[in-house]
């Protein structure tokens, strides 16, 4: 669809275009946000005085950090790694999720896209440590993989339905657009932590 387009051109543009400005670890929460119709704002200060004031500004104003963003994300799709965590394992997701979150999250990053399995090892483990080394960092990692190939495969999930004919009984699906995600669509600014 031209939406799903029009969001891939954009989150294409903002990570060539501010590629020095934005975290390569946070790309992936901007283009979630622009897919969502929020705005991306980049703040650039040039000392930490600017950086307070910046930040109180977009607080005042509404806007959410990135870190905010991450975790409303986190809570529209964690029900169903939840679901799907419990079918192969006896530990209770909620003892892990940290580290499987952890996972998950990497496997977004932007540092990795391009790059080939054994690239993405090596960047994952100089990051993480032995932290990657973990079971629940693992899967998470894996599934988060997964969710980024289907949506570069079928597009915004949002509009197209995305993960629907994945073959697990507990495919990853799109975000339900009533809950955290709707959230991110409120038109607010989204800014990273200055």
């Amino acid at each position: 669809s031209f939406g799903a387009l029009a969001g891939g051109v954009v989150g294409n543009a903002v990570q060539e275009t501010y590629a020095p400005a934005v975290p390569l670890e946070d790309i992936f929460i901007y283009e979630e946000a622009l897919r969502q119709g929020a705005w991306l704002l980049i703040i650039q200060p040039s000392d930490d005085v600017s950086a307070q004031m910046a930040r109180s500004t977009l607080t005042t104003h509404g806007a959410m950090l990135t870190g905010d963003a991450w975790r409303l994300w986190w809570q529209g799709i964690s029900g169903n790694e939840a679901a799907a965590y419990g079918t192969a394992s006896v530990t209770a997701f909620a003892q892990i999720e940290d580290e499987y979150y952890r996972g998950f999250q990497a496997a977004l990053a932007g540092r990795l896209r391009g790059k080939s399995p054994e690239e993405q090892e090596s960047l994952v483990q100089e990051s993480y440590g032995a932290a990657a080394q973990a079971p629940p960092f693992q899967q998470g990692f894996a599934r988060g993989h997964r969710y980024y190939q289907e949506l570069l495969e079928r597009g915004d999930p949002k509009r197209s339905g995305a993960f629907a004919g994945m073959e697990s009984q507990h495919a990853i699906e799109p975000h339900d657009m009533g809950t955290a995600p709707q959230s991110l669509s409120a038109r607010v600014p989204v800014g990273f932590e200055l």
